[in-house]
């Protein structure tokens, strides 16, 4: 997966086939279990060469939308029949379901995917495909996106909640150029608007909060996480017409929760995190992420230094041993970062995260267990030698619905010292 090269999403509105083919819902038996499914694939980027990213829009009381966005650049083209031009081809495929246990198929259905005009380029497809899911509920879709010029897929899970009107899969936002944005993070100073399935509300609350800048404490620390005081540093109304905010501009680090009742939480988040996130561009956003391999002592050393980008060097040097190593253990680790970064991201940034720190001091887990509440991890299982267990449990925050905290226990004590140890032979 490159990390270092920010992909262009432009709609193709000609290139691109979509043949829905939608079962009827409430009338299938399908023998799934979402929740014995090993979703390791997910977190391991580099095993795939597609990587599409999805976001549920709930437009209508019996139905919803999922975007998607395919980056065109990752699929295989063939030559054709005269060889005048090279086609990709795709399917997606989806599947809904009431719960991780269910095995009634809501929907299913599957949508082919054809191009010929951007071979060699480095374009993304935006599109989306209906869902046929009634308000009042909660839901799972799985997702498989099968390049069928070579076989290789991505499977992702998505969790559904279309309980009311409120919450965050009611809104999306759109950029400048027209189109959906699939992510919740934005670019400092450039103009969004905020989309509600209701047409009729006239405006919204906003309440922004400084950045969360506490990254994850190590597994084995003991008593509870450090309380941190959600209190909104400002709150402002924004006008709505026909479910289309005025422009809005996100100009200070932070996270925006835009909400139309003011007695509830429910609402959709709206992250400015660091420049050019979720890519590490500068030498402080190389040193922030040192914090899982440093003691506090050289911590505070790197942060005092003037010269950031020697500190950075000098630092991986120490622990390498030589320049080659030092260059090698460079490239594994921030690509760790940028790939947590977009994986895990919630109210802060992914690295900072309990599952962002696991990934990026252990690496992509061999197995992935998931379900409404949590996230198992296992590492070392298909060896069946150093077995190693982490256990993640969704949190209720209003802002996000990827944040997970991990169960640590002083036994990650031996595991944690040993990563270390190999990071810093």
């Amino acid at each position: 997966m490159k990390l270092n090269l920010k992909i262009i999403a432009l709609m193709n509105k000609i290139i691109i086939i979509l043949i829905i083919s939608s079962l009827l819902p409430f009338l299938v038996m399908a023998q799934k279990n979402l929740h014995k499914e090993n979703i390791a694939a997910t977190y391991r980027p580099d095993d795939t060469s597609v990587h599409p990213i999805y976001k549920i829009y709930h437009d209508d009381d019996s139905s919803s939308l999922v975007f998607y966005e395919v980056d065109l650049s990752e699929l295989s083209y063939r030559p054709s029949a005269d060889s005048t031009y090279h086609i990709a081809e795709a399917k997606i495929h989806y599947e809904v379901y009431m719960n991780y246990k269910a095995k009634l198929l809501i929907d299913s259905g599957s949508i082919h995917l054809q191009d010929y005009e951007n071979y060699g380029k480095n374009n993304s497809n935006l599109g989306n495909f209906p869902i046929k899911i009634r308000e009042g509920y909660s839901y799972v879709i799985e997702i498989t996106l099968t390049d069928l010029n070579n076989n290789n897929s991505s499977i992702n899970l998505l969790d559904i909640d279309k309980w009311d009107k409120l919450g965050r899969q009611n809104f999306y936002m759109k950029a400048s150029d027209g189109l959906p944005m699939v992510y919740d993070y934005v670019e400092r100073d450039q103009s969004y608007w905020i989309i509600h399935r209701d047409t009729n509300i006239q405006y919204a609350w906003v309440k922004f909060f400084k950045p969360n800048l506490q990254p994850a404490r190590p597994p084995m620390s003991g008593g509870m996480p450090n309380k941190r005081t959600i209190k909104s540093d400002s709150t402002f109304k924004i006008k709505f017409e026909n479910g289309i905010s005025q422009e809005m501009r996100f100009t200070n680090q932070g996270y925006y929760h835009i909400f139309i009742d003011s007695t509830q939480q429910k609402g959709f988040s709206v992250f400015q995190f660091t420049t050019h996130f979720p890519y590490i561009s500068f030498p402080m956003q190389m040193i922030m992420p040192l914090r899982y391999l440093s003691s506090k002592t050289e911590f505070n050393q790197l942060i005092s230094e003037k010269d950031k980008k020697k500190a950075v060097d000098d630092f991986w040097i120490k622990i390498a041993g030589n320049k080659e190593r030092a260059r090698r253990l460079i490239g594994l680790y921030y690509n760790r970062v940028q790939q947590a970064n977009m994986l895990f991201y919630s109210d802060r940034e992914g690295w900072m995260t309990d599952r962002g720190m696991i990934f990026i001091v252990f690496g992509p887990p061999d197995k992935v267990f998931h379900d409404e509440s949590m996230e198992t991890w296992m590492y070392g299982y298909q060896k069946n030698n150093n077995s190693l267990k982490f256990n993640f449990y969704k949190t209720n925050n209003p802002f996000s619905n990827f944040d997970y905290l991990l169960d640590r226990t002083p036994a990650y004590s031996t595991p944690w010292n040993n990563s270390m140890e190999i990071w810093r032979r």
